[in-house]
């Protein structure tokens, strides 16, 4: 259950660090398909030797919504099991589509001193399967127990 969270928040936190510049960002196309709410579903690992594990987001982490919306905002309001409760953490970002399939996330944060650090992001791939399904595919290890081809996580748009 920890590789889960641990998963399902460094995917959230890829498809979340991501930060655009409104003076020099294309307009975005309000029929873009990564645009809407989405819940995680599916973990899946594909590893080089072996077959694909594929994992359910858990009863907790499943609470998870991100919303994405047209003028770049994206918002994520995460749940994660921490000792077996279930925690909240709601989180601002922005986004931005570099090409087909490539996008990139900004999330900006201020430490208790006063010290800001940007964090910009961008999975190796995201795709559609079809109009209500979103997949952050990511083509290298997320630890180092596992050699994988590639992993994803999956979202259903709500």
């Amino acid at each position: 259950m920890k590789t889960m969270k641990y998963i399902l928040s460094l995917s959230l936190i890829i498809f979340l660090f991501w930060s655009c510049s409104t003076e020099d960002s294309p307009e975005i196309d309000p029929e873009e398909p990564i645009i809407g709410t989405w819940r995680p579903v599916t973990f899946a690992q594909f590893p080089v030797n072996g077959d694909p594990i594929m994992e359910t987001i858990g009863e907790c982490a499943g609470k998870t919504r991100i919303t994405i919306k047209a003028n770049g905002e994206l918002t994520t309001e995460e749940y994660y099991n921490d000792q077996g409760q279930c925690k909240y953490e709601f989180i601002f970002q922005s986004w931005e589509k570099v090409s087909s399939g490539t996008y990139i996330f900004i999330e900006t944060f201020t430490d208790q001193n006063g010290e800001t650090t940007t964090y910009t992001t961008s999975p190796d791939e995201i795709s559609f399967p079809d109009s209500n399904t979103m997949r952050i595919i990511y083509n290298s290890d997320y630890d180092q127990e596992t050699e994988l081809n590639y992993w994803y996580n999956e979202f259903k748009k709500n």
